[in-house]
């Protein structure tokens, strides 16, 4: 596929935008250092409702990046690697957190048991998010007032007495649960997600409507692309569906909608909206075009056809009124064929169809 409107450029590969970033350049060259390196998931921690500085705090301890002082004589910063509470072992980060017998004090007056370590072949990562989701939020704050507390004595010389540390654990608790509403009873760190009911919604007047999707069995993967037209009632006018061979997400989203609004220019359609369920796309189609994105030819074909003589809008749907159409594509993602187009609707779906026209709705969590 080739466009006039878009010129040849140097793109960064491992970047959809085609930009080159310092993230995706660090992902590649872990990539490149390992075969067996883990795709690790960070997204648990910032998904949490903590405060900004016990975020960054989690993800330092699963790095084992804090600057406990056998990480800064390993670093040839200082000599003495001794423990500064309790001068008797080395202040590893494990020792400063969960060990030193001072820290013990506090646990037991929390009624808390000290948790078991984690062993050589249990990464750290593991072991802390497993026992943040058991314990909630008094886990991560308990931990960061103790790093607190330790800092307090090397920086600034004073003692924080238990009682103290006790009361800085209930109160940050009690804040954390007021400012991000979470659940007193349990201490539950994880976002709340808000419930909605969603429904789909024809284009009024002369218009007709045109749900489209792509789904990948896996990403990257088999995909397909598939949607529906309908018209201001909701009756069933055409579909489509097909595969693509193996490709991506967003790749599929495109080509949905490049097949979609092309069908709908064929058939003479004067005003058309177009539904999508990938914000991503629509965004795009809604930015000033660019050269170096991977589909950029595909994303100039798309805008050429809306800028054609009729009117055509595309918006964004939330998934749970994009049902229709991932059943199309869905049935491209297992198809042999590229293209199929179908006069009438699949029996199979009749029950979909039946709830898009009396406005059932779903709920969204």
């Amino acid at each position: 596929m080739s466009s006039e409107n878009v010129r040849d450029v140097w793109t960064w590969k491992t970047e959809l935008t085609g930009l080159y970033s310092v993230k995706s350049a660090y992902t590649w060259l872990c990539r490149q250092q390992s075969d067996q390196l883990e795709e690790t998931n960070w997204a648990w921690i910032w998904r949490t409702c903590l405060p900004a500085s016990i975020q960054f705090f989690l993800w330092q301890i699963c790095h084992e990046a804090l600057p406990t002082r056998e990480t800064l004589v390993h670093r040839g910063i200082i000599d003495n690697s001794n423990c500064p509470m309790c001068n008797a072992q080395q202040e590893t980060l494990l020792h400063c957190l969960l060990e030193c017998p001072r820290i013990g004090a506090l646990w037991n007056s929390l009624g808390l048991c000290q948790p078991h370590l984690p062993t050589d072949s249990e990464k750290i990562k593991e072991w802390l998010k497993c026992w943040v989701e058991e314990q909630g939020s008094i886990i991560p704050v308990l931990l960061w007032v103790i790093w607190r507390s330790r800092n307090n004595m090397i920086f600034k010389g004073k003692l924080d007495k238990v009682a103290d540390l006790k009361v800085w654990v209930s109160t940050w608790c009690s804040a954390i649960i007021r400012a991000y509403g979470g659940e007193p009873a349990t201490g539950s760190i994880w976002q709340q997600r808000s419930t909605r009911l969603v429904r789909w919604t024809a284009k009024e007047g002369d218009w007709v409507t045109i749900n489209v999707d792509g789904s990948a069995l896996t990403n990257p993967g088999a995909v397909g692309v598939g949607g529906l037209v309908r018209d201001n009632t909701g009756l069933f006018m055409v579909g489509f569906y097909g595969s693509i061979g193996i490709s991506n997400n967003i790749h599929a989203e495109l080509v949905a909608m490049w097949r979609g609004l092309t069908l709908c220019w064929e058939r003479g359609y004067s005003h058309v909206c177009c539904q999508s369920d990938c914000l991503y796309v629509v965004q795009l189609l809604q930015q000033e075009s660019s050269h170096y994105h991977r589909y950029a030819v595909l994303l100039d074909k798309i805008k050429e056809l809306i800028s054609r003589h009729w009117t055509c809008q595309v918006i964004h749907i939330l998934r749970e009124g994009n049902f229709c159409a991932d059943f199309f594509a869905r049935k491209g993602a297992v198809s042999s064929e590229g293209l199929v187009i179908l006069e009438e609707a699949p029996v199979e779906m009749e029950e979909l169809l039946r709830k898009d026209i009396t406005g059932t709705c779903v709920l969204r969590r």
